[in-house]
């Protein structure tokens, strides 16, 4: 980098502490600028909104930059149809949307009715998706239908507003912001299992599809798709991950599990392997670090792992009498570095060093199935394996509790851009709009 342009950064950087510490701007501001130095930002190719995506942003940090509901008071709610089939995302404009079916015809069905009959006997419904106004009321839903898994994924919103959708047929569908579609891309390779998509900063897509990652242009073409004699990568509901440097990272999930370091023209840096069934999705600091949290083969606890950015191991711990549900859940991470894991009977916080901060351990039943959501304070927003909301102080400490009618299997809880947070779950056909 150019002399002169090194000198700005740390002058514009000073600026920064200066009026974080006269509490002119947030720390997120520092944050940002921060980013720009080290590499790209993690919400470069998305929506400049306070959720996006599935884990808020490309490094799945699942941290917004906004503070999050201090109450548990019911905005309002919403109604689909019989099912829900994602968690929420949000556009630059507030709008929220998220994948349902259709109150008017719980029938709705596509091209694939044959697959959904070979599946459990009978027929499962298809979705289509539904935009929400920040005030609750309906804005549009589109005229055609999905056919996706309730697999607890949000939406992805690009940037320009286009709307991205994986199906468990492999499918990528874009779809306009008026709620028209874009286009399909089509995976080649058969397969099952269903990933978020990511999104490069030049808004290139990425996602899994049977032992592959696909990568596909904004215009709807492949770029290019990995080679499974290299690397055979599945998702089994893991998501692709991006570094600041553009590294994507994803997995292979078998015998043991390998996180594939992989560059954007889709060779492979690195992997490192993981004595493990299954793993959670990877989420990066913002130096780099790669931290993933993983089943233990012998004895039933949880392994975290720390990685450098070229693949060698930080530090890793192992978190005791814990069974982690762990498909597609990273770890979130906080604004002052803590490490969330949710190790199913346990909420665990550890330090950037791997050390523990503190341990939350929710009543019986309670305990996270889903993502986590984590405001600018730190405090900590999750769903319960039964009906509930959860929001955890930055120390451990329960906030509040939400109680959601039916609210089994719940999806993971988003934060709007004025601290809202919405929540649902596959068995209530409502989305719930709690606080702020």
């Amino acid at each position: 980098m150019n002399l002169k342009i090194v000198v700005v950064f740390i002058l514009i950087i000073g600026v920064c502490f200066a009026l974080v510490g006269f509490g002119i701007v947030d720390s997120t501001v520092l944050s940002s600028v921060t980013t720009m130095v080290k590499g790209e930002s993690p919400m470069a190719g998305l929506a400049s909104s306070s959720w996006p995506m599935t884990g808020h942003d490309r490094q799945l940090t699942c941290q917004a930059g906004v503070k999050g509901a201090q109450t548990n008071s019911t905005k309002w709610t919403f109604e689909v149809g019989s099912w829900i089939a994602s968690s929420a995302s949000i556009a630059a404009d507030g709008t929220i949307y998220i994948m349902g079916t259709d109150k008017k015809n719980n029938s709705v069905f596509n091209e694939s009715d044959l697959y959904n009959q070979s599946v459990g006997g009978g027929i499962l419904p298809t979705y289509v998706l539904y935009a929400i106004n920040p005030d609750g009321s309906f804005k549009w839903k589109t005229n055609f239908s999905m056919d996706i898994t309730k697999y607890k994924a949000a939406p992805l919103v690009a940037a320009d507003g286009t709307i991205y959708i994986t199906t468990q047929l492999g499918e990528l569908y874009a779809i306009n912001p008026d709620g028209t579609l874009k286009w399909i891309h089509k995976a080649e390779a058969s397969g099952c299992g269903q990933s978020a998509p990511n999104i490069g900063s030049d808004g290139t897509v990425y996602y899994v599809w049977g032992n592959r990652l696909y990568a596909v242009g904004p215009n709807g073409t492949r770029k290019w798709m990995t080679d499974p004699d290299e690397m055979e990568i599945n998702s089994n509901e893991n998501q692709p991950a991006i570094g600041p440097d553009g590294t994507i990272y994803c997995q292979s999930i078998g015998d043991s599990v390998t996180l594939y370091a992989i560059d954007s023209t889709g060779k492979m840096k690195w992997n490192y392997r993981i004595l493990a069934a299954h793993s959670s999705s990877p989420s990066i600091g913002s130096d780099g670090t790669i931290y993933l949290f993983s089943n233990s083969l012998t004895s039933s606890s949880t392994d975290v792992v720390a990685l450098k950015s070229n693949g060698d191991e930080k530090w890793s711990v192992v978190i005791p009498d814990s069974s982690p549900s762990i498909c597609g859940v990273p770890p979130a991470l906080g604004p002052d570095g803590t490490i969330y894991i949710p190790t199913g009977e346990h909420i665990v916080a550890l330090k950037s060093d791997g050390s523990l901060k503190w341990k939350y351990s929710p009543e019986i039943g309670h305990s996270t199935t889903s993502t986590m959501a984590v405001d600018k304070d730190g405090t900590l927003y999750y769903y319960s394996g039964t009906d509930r909301v959860f929001a955890l102080t930055s120390d451990g400490k329960l906030k509040w509790q939400y109680e959601i009618e039916n609210g089994a299997d719940g999806f993971p809880p988003v934060i709007g851009p004025d601290g809202t947070i919405y929540a649902n779950s596959e068995i209530t056909r409502y989305l719930y709009a709690i606080g702020p």
